[in-house]
């Protein structure tokens, strides 16, 4: 189990820098087809054409990203993340647009209750760090959670 470390610390990162992807297309996907709004209140902006372009086209960048990578030799996690184990590949890039969207939403209603516009000012019209790194928060947790679960599930299976 501790050998997997440095690999869990790899994909974790390379999987969670897919959660920018699953953001732009979806603010891209939201701002040219989006008709009908998810919650006006905690997010006016957000879309459910969005959030759908966002896990169909982020999901799918993220899936192709694993693959690639494990066919080219650099599995993100050997015997774990790689070709004979292509499902979890498939599995971790469709749960990661959603855990992104729920970090997202999730820092919305804390910036709604407390009447804030942006976590900061430091990035300008993006607004503070916390405001571009809210859904990578939410993937890094979610997806260190399925990456446990599924080794601890491959120990006891072997």
């Amino acid at each position: 189990r501790r050998r997997n470390i440095p690999y869990m610390i790899y994909s974790g990162n390379s999987f969670v820098h897919r959660a920018e992807v699953n953001d732009m297309m979806a603010y891209f996907v939201g701002v040219f087809f989006g008709k009908h709004h998810m919650n006006e209140r905690i997010s006016p902006k957000k879309t459910w054409e969005g959030f759908f372009g966002g896990w169909i086209l982020g999901g799918g960048s993220t899936i192709a990203f694993g693959l690639i990578c494990s066919a080219c030799g650099f599995p993100l996690l050997p015997g774990v993340l790689d070709l004979p184990h292509w499902y979890l590949i498939v599995l971790g890039g469709l749960l990661l647009p959603v855990l992104g969207d729920l970090g997202d939403l999730s820092f919305s209603i804390i910036k709604r209750h407390y009447n804030f516009k942006d976590f900061g000012f430091i990035l300008g019209p993006h607004g503070g760090v916390l405001d571009r790194v809210d859904s990578s928060i939410f993937c890094l947790v979610g997806f260190s959670a399925f990456l446990s679960i599924v080794i601890s599930i491959m120990e006891i299976a072997h």
